[in-house]
């Protein structure tokens, strides 16, 4: 699970980085993980949050939400992992 994270972090953080993005990781709940960062859409302002859940040691979920100039956040990506043997 936790080479897992690791992969999903990189492959968030990495891009961010690349395009001079400011990122935030906070734990809002137990066995919760939680990042925003800032971007644009089609020349607007956005924001980006993506949430990883451990519902268990061997399994997670995961949100993507958008938010264009100020508007409602709405779920972009949703998606299951589970260790495998």
């Amino acid at each position: 699970m936790k080479r897992l994270l690791v992969i999903v972090l990189l492959g968030l953080a990495v891009p961010c980085l690349a395009f001079g993005q400011a990122q935030t990781v906070q734990p809002p709940k137990p066995n919760t993980w939680h990042w925003e960062w800032d971007g644009m859409v089609t020349g607007k302002p956005a924001k980006y949050r993506f949430t990883i859940v451990e519902v268990s040691p061997t399994a997670n979920t995961t949100k993507v939400e958008l938010s264009v100039a100020g508007g409602p956040w709405t779920v972009t990506a949703e998606g299951k992992s589970a260790k495998v043997k």
